[in-house]
This record gives C-alpha cells, sequence and structure tokens, in this order.
C-alpha cells in the first residue's frame, strides 16, 4: 500500500496526517488515502470502525475561527470532527495546547491521592515511595519534555499537583 499521506501506527492506533495551505487539499488527499487504508483492511480481513475514526483540524485560533471541519468517510460513514483528541495516551486539542492533557494527568492523580489517603496508614516509607514511582511520578513524566511550550501558570498547575502528592506520600 503507497499512502501519499503520512501515517503514524502505534500498537491499536493509526494516524493519517497531512499539511497544505488548502483545507480542501488536505481533505481530498486524506480521502484519497483514507480508502487506500480501507481497501487495505477490507483484502487482510479486517475493519476500520467509522464510530471511532475522527478527524481533526488543526491551526492557530485565528485560522480555527473559519469553519474547518473536513467531511471524510468511510464506507459512506462520516467521520467526527472533534477538537481534543488522545494520541498514544496524550491529550491534544486542535490549536497543539497541553491544556487537556494537564488536565487528564491532573484529574487521574488526584484519584490517585483519594486512594493513597485510604492506604497510607498501612504503608512504610519504602512502599510509599514505589507507590509514588509506580502510580504517579509515571502519569506526570509521562511526555513532559514536550510541555516545554506550554503555559506557565499550566506548569504551575502541575507544580502544586507533585508538592500535594508528596505531602500525602511520605
Amino acid at each position: 500500500m503507497h499512502l501519499t499521506c503520512n501515517i503514524e501506527i502505534h500498537a491499536v492506533e493509526t494516524t493519517l496526517h497531512e499539511s497544505a495551505k488548502s483545507l480542501s487539499t488536505i481533505q481530498a488527499n486524506l480521502q484519497t488515502n483514507l480508502l487506500k487504508v480501507q481497501t487495505w483492511c477490507k483484502t487482510n480481513n479486517m475493519i476500520i470502525n467509522p464510530i471511532k475514526t475522527t478527524c481533526m483540524v488543526i491551526g492557530s485560533t485565528h485560522q480555527l475561527k473559519q469553519n474547518c471541519n473536513m467531511s471524510l468517510s468511510i464506507s459512506g460513514n462520516n467521520t467526527c470532527n472533534v477538537q481534543t483528541q488522545t494520541l498514544i495516551g496524550l491529550y491534544i486539542d486542535n490549536t497543539l495546547s497541553w491544556k487537556p492533557h494537564i488536565y487528564s494527568v491532573c484529574a487521574k492523580t488526584y484519584s490517585i491521592i483519594f486512594l493513597l489517603k485510604k492506604i497510607k496508614p498501612y504503608l512504610t516509607i519504602e512502599m510509599g515511595k514505589l507507590f509514588y514511582n509506580g502510580y504517579i511520578s509515571s502519569l506526570s513524566d509521562y511526555a513532559c519534555i514536550n510541555l516545554s511550550p506550554t503555559a506557565k501558570s499550566e506548569l504551575v498547575r502541575l507544580d502544586k499537583l507533585q508538592k500535594n502528592v508528596l505531602a500525602h506520600t511520605f
């Protein structure tokens, strides 16, 4: 199968992406390539689930004020246009902001803190460290290198969260 757009394949997740000056050019190229992928899947007894297939236009806030929805289809079913998407465990939005990812990390961490408060009396310091490294540090460390262009207020939020966690762990 020869595709003319970019493709990223990670375990059970495949992403087609394209860039061009014109949205109609992007749409036409992605639809052509989506049909090639669909044909390949059919040949190999696989099915693309149109309900789980989404489309997201990425751009600046100014660019996105225009109508930036694309119309892509799989087996006659239109894909859903989204503003936020999960890619290999990272939450991104159509302006490439890390806010959705940071909110997700915070929400998961707060639920783990709740659990930690319940089990803390039964943990040694060593067990607390293992718990922290296994359940909390791994959440905040995942893709942290990508957070450098993030607004300072969002990074402060993560920093406060880490301090909160450490106060409950040790």
